[in-house]
């Protein structure tokens, strides 16, 4: 699941993922739209743009892993990885990607955390 207030962006990240073989859930623009449906869709991956979190970060990351307690959740922004990294895992997140990253990358780090063991 892809969920990024970019629409060009999103919809190019969700082409890009696909080609890369891996099946798109829905991608939405809304952490509100993602919390209502999230049990519907019950993803593997959540994907989030960091910045609609405004703040709720570890208040997200709570309730997402109430709501879906298998899934993991990828955090993205545009702050390089260091940035970020060390903070997110401590608050429940399961990897930060920064948007800068090539699109192999991408791929590669995205593959690890699906097959990582919670």
């Amino acid at each position: 699941m892809v969920v990024h207030k970019n629409r060009t962006l999103r919809s190019h990240l969700v082409d890009f993922l696909a080609q890369a073989g891996m099946r798109i859930l829905a991608d939405l623009d809304s952490v509100s739209e993602l919390q209502a449906n999230a049990d519907y869709w019950k993803p593997g991956i959540v994907l989030l743009d960091i910045d609609l979190l405004r703040g709720e970060l570890s208040e997200f990351l709570e309730n997402m892993k109430q709501i879906l307690p298998g899934a993991k959740v990828v955090l993205m922004g545009p702050e390089p990885e260091a940035y970020y990294a060390r903070h997110v895992g401590t608050m429940g997140a399961d990897l930060y990607l920064s948007e800068r990253l090539k699109p192999h990358e991408w791929t590669a780090k995205l593959k690890s955390v699906a097959i990582r063991k919670i």
